[in-house]
């Protein structure tokens, strides 16, 4: 395994993003889905992984099970999450939570990069080889200011305000939430949370940002709550994911009645040097405010490409 290698890879069942030391797999068996969400640390040239979340999801019996092992937390961000835990939305019956760590830690296959083609492979001891191809490249850089943003650059800001990883918990709830945003992609892993409050969600999406707004097509969402359940990925997601998100400019009009669109739309509210305001369809007001590199909450920042050639 590459231990620079960061990019999005796929196949017709499968989803794989790497950003740094944060990396979410979606992959797809008959009506279940799983996720799981890995942790990466190089010392002296040697590359650990560890999976910290796994999550499964049957759409068949609307079930789903989610073993975590604890936090990824970042060199220097002491947010009191890297405390190992083990928790289940539904525990299966006889399993101790040590069978649960062991459980988790077996998921980690061994990942292959052909640097020739940057096609991916993941490999464990018992299943046959997932190849994934490659989706769109990614390298990281260190922490920068953002350009300041006019109504000629606002898709452009938009799409580089938002790139890199952020890791937070919500202070009442204890919800974790893992948010990756490439220059094509979004990925958002939540989980944790304690009884109506507990929380397993996870979602891939293509991402546009153009000058009237923000468009995102999710191609897989997974979630379960004391009162919902999702557990679904789109027929052929490779191809899916790899294509253009069009975007259709009378989607993104202010008038929320004319708000409608196959995934979710933001439209521009407001652009400022340093803030540009977003509004969606029922109203409520999004604020995307300008990195400025010396107080960013990102703990991998993510270099900026045009949509067109960020695509691999």
């Amino acid at each position: 395994m590459s231990a620079v290698a960061s990019g999005v890879w796929a196949n017709p069942d499968a989803v794989f993003v790497r950003a740094g030391r944060f990396a979410i797999w979606f992959e797809r068996r008959g009506a279940v889905v799983t996720a799981s969400v890995r942790s990466y640390a190089v010392v002296e040239r040697q590359v650990s992984v560890e999976t910290w979340v796994r999550a499964v999801f049957d759409s068949a019996s609307d079930q789903a099970t989610v073993w975590s092992k604890g936090i990824p937390v970042p060199e220097g961000w002491d947010r009191g999450l890297a405390k190992p835990r083990v928790c289940a939305l539904e525990r299966p019956e006889g399993t101790s939570a040590v069978g649960l760590r062991k459980l988790v830690c077996d998921a980690v296959p061994v990942e292959v990069l052909d640097e020739a083609t940057f096609r991916l492979t993941l490999q464990t001891d018992d299943d046959e080889p997932v190849e994934l191809v490659p989706l769109e490249r990614i390298e990281t850089v260190p922490a920068s200011e953002g350009r300041r943003a006019t109504a000629e650059l606002v898709g452009t800001c938009l799409q580089e305000w938002a790139l890199g990883v952020s890791v937070w918990q919500d202070e009442e709830t204890g919800l974790v939430t893992l948010d990756i945003r490439t220059n094509r992609h979004s990925f958002v892993a939540g989980f944790g949370g304690a009884g109506p409050e507990s929380l397993a969600m996870f979602r891939g999406a293509r991402v546009r940002c153009t000058n009237d707004g923000v468009a995102e097509a999710p191609y897989v969402r997974l979630l379960r709550s004391s009162s919902d359940f999702a557990g679904w990925m789109m027929p052929d997601v490779g191809s899916v994911a790899a294509g253009d998100l069009e975007v259709d400019d009378r989607l993104l009009d202010t008038d929320p009645r004319r708000f409608s669109s196959p995934g979710n739309c933001w439209s521009l509210e407001g652009v400022g040097e340093d803030l540009i305001l977003l509004r969606d369809g029922g109203g409520e007001e999004y604020r995307f405010e300008r990195p400025t590199g010396a107080d960013d909450s990102k703990v991998v920042h993510i270099e900026h490409r045009d949509y067109d050639e960020a695509k691999a």
